[in-house]
């Protein structure tokens, strides 16, 4: 038999399999890698490498002598080092998993709990709690008993101003009565006002009011003669105050005279507005209303001094305000926006308007009215209610 010259070498480094000279396990190296191998392979080969390793191996002498043992060495001593290398490193793959698995794990956990607890407390907000219910009840009752607990300072005022028979002591009963003194001067010079001391006056109705920055009660208050007449009270620090220019629906020039003015005069005004064509297509063309200058003091029916009919265009800024406001009536359960409940005490189809308007005539003679601007849908002091309340063109 001839004497066996190559040998095949597994190297457990990079699990390589090849075919070398017989040189020596401690001089031999994987080409694949550059490690050191273990020694001749004897087993996982094709059947003519089997058949060779048989040949290697079938005498004990030539393969002792080759590889350099003795007769009780025929497998060769292993070197662990690479293989521990690679275990330790498989361990830390491991541990960098499982440890990636556990934060996961524990932020889904997090996670889950953080979402549970936020609809829980939405089905709280939505689901009030017996004791949120009881809290929001006896805040309700608080809120309720401070009105009452108001109401006579209220009648007190009320009572005081209509009895006053000088404007100055009627501006005492005033909120904000120094800065409007002036107007307050002018208003009872050209209207005069009898005498109300003996007059009683009772509150039917009341609720508060959301006027920004202000603590403020609308009022339906009652003569003793009959007379029903709204009342909006503001607190000025200890005392409750009259709004006065929507109670006595201000306007700086008397309506009754305004049409004997000169031609191209203008004013300002607190009026009803009355829509003619109230239920048909104002899409192109004119808008026909009447302007009503309202009684302050009224029992059950409705009167004033009418204009006559104005011709607005449609398609002008006014006209549009005036198509919103027909469209948007009735959608706040008869509340302006501030709140006062105004649905039973206006006439139908009639809606409250400061407005600014100009008077012509004509060759003749003949006056008649145009609508210049619509600078809002209530009687409120601007000074104190800062926002128009004129429905947004946009909608």
């Amino acid at each position: 038999m001839s004497a066996i010259t190559k040998g095949f070498y597994h190297c457990n480094a990079c699990d390589s399999v090849f075919e070398s000279d017989i040189i020596g396990v401690d001089s031999q190296y994987c080409p694949e890698c550059g490690k050191e191998v273990v020694g001749i392979l004897d087993d996982g080969l094709s059947s003519a490498s089997q058949s060779s390793n048989q040949a290697l191996f079938s005498e004990e002498d030539k393969a002792e002598q080759i590889v350099g043992g003795n007769a009780q060495e025929k497998s060769i001593p292993i070197d662990d080092s690479d293989d521990g290398d690679d275990l330790s490193l498989d361990k830390n793959k491991v541990a960098t998993q499982l440890r990636a698995i556990f934060i996961g794990w524990i932020l889904l956990v997090i996670l889950v709990v953080g979402i549970a607890i936020h609809f829980n407390r939405q089905a709280e907000d939505l689901t009030e709690s017996p004791q949120q219910a009881s809290k929001n009840k006896r805040q309700i009752a608080l809120e309720k008993h401070a009105l009452k607990l108001a109401i006579p300072n209220c009648v007190n005022a009320i009572t005081g101003f209509l009895g006053s028979t000088t404007p100055a002591g009627k501006a005492q009963y005033v909120y904000d009565g120094i800065r409007l003194s002036p107007e307050i001067e002018a208003f009872y010079a050209n209207n005069p006002d009898f005498d109300r001391r003996d007059i009683q006056v009772k509150v039917v109705e009341y609720h508060d009011l959301n006027i920004a920055d202000l603590n403020a009660i609308g009022t339906l208050c009652q003569l003793n003669t009959g007379e029903r007449f709204e009342v909006v009270f503001i607190r000025d620090g200890q005392d409750w105050k009259i709004e006065w220019k929507s109670l006595v629906r201000y306007s700086p020039t008397d309506w009754s005279l305004f049409s004997s003015s000169e031609n191209g005069e203008e004013s300002e005004f607190r009026l009803y507005m009355r829509v003619l064509d109230v239920g048909r297509d104002l899409a192109g063309n004119d808008i026909m209303v009447k302007f009503y200058k309202p009684d302050v003091y009224r029992g059950g029916s409705y009167t004033g001094y009418a204009s006559e009919s104005v011709r607005v265009p449609a398609f002008s800024a006014a006209g549009e305000l005036i198509a919103a406001m027909t469209r948007k009536r009735g959608e706040n359960n008869g509340e302006d926006h501030v709140g006062m409940k105004i649905a039973d005490f206006d006439p139908e189809h009639y809606h409250r308007v400061r407005v600014r308007v100009r008077l012509r005539k004509t060759l003749d003679g003949d006056p008649y009215l145009e609508l210049v601007d619509l600078l809002a849908n209530h009687w409120y002091d601007p000074e104190i209610v800062k926002q128009s309340g004129l429905p947004k063109l946009s909608d």
